[in-house]
């Protein structure tokens, strides 16, 4: 398990392997200046992404 690492959605620990962990970069105010932006980095597990996001939502790195 990646020390101190717990998946956004589910809270638990991540394994490393296969496709975990993965991060997901939010930004705020994105149609700003970068000087206007802010970050956050978030880590979840590849299968509770694949279950949060709308069906309709193309995850391409997560293709089989």
């Amino acid at each position: 398990m990646v020390e101190g690492i717990q998946c956004c959605f589910c809270a638990k620990g991540i394994e490393n392997g296969g496709l975990d962990p993965g991060t997901l970069i939010y930004v705020a105010n994105h149609e700003c200046k970068e000087s206007e932006q802010q970050t956050q980095q978030f880590f979840c597990h590849a299968k509770c992404l694949r279950a949060t996001l709308h069906s309709k939502t193309p995850l391409y790195v997560l293709e089989d």
